[in-house]
C-alpha cells in the first residue's frame, strides 16, 4: 500500500472555506445580516446588561420596609461594616 501524504490539509481547507461561507452568508429576515454579525451584536448586548448590573449598589435596601430605627447608631449595630458600603 502507498503511503499518502498532505490530503488532509487539502480537507481541512474546503472544510474552512465552507465554514467562513456559512458565518458570512445573509440571513433571510434579519436585515441581511450574517451570523458573525449578529454574534457580535449580542455579546455587546450582554456585555452592556452585565456593566449595567455591576454598576448597581451591592446591596440595596427599601426603606420602607425595614422597622422604624430612632437613631443611626442602631443601624450600625445591624449591619456590618462590609454591607454599609
Amino acid at each position: 500500500m502507498k503511503k499518502q501524504r498532505g490530503f488532509g490539509a487539502a480537507e481541512y481547507i474546503v472544510g474552512l472555506v465552507f465554514f467562513a461561507m456559512a458565518m458570512l452568508a445573509p440571513l433571510p429576515g434579519q436585515d441581511d445580516k450574517n451570523v458573525t454579525e449578529l454574534l457580535v451584536e449580542s455579546v455587546k448586548k450582554n456585555h452592556a446588561s452585565y456593566m449595567y448590573a455591576q454598576s448597581l449598589s451591592h446591596m440595596q435596601i427599601d426603606e420602607t420596609t425595614l422597622p422604624s430605627v430612632s437613631s443611626d447608631s442602631n443601624r450600625s449595630t445591624r449591619f456590618s461594616s462590609d454591607e454599609e458600603n
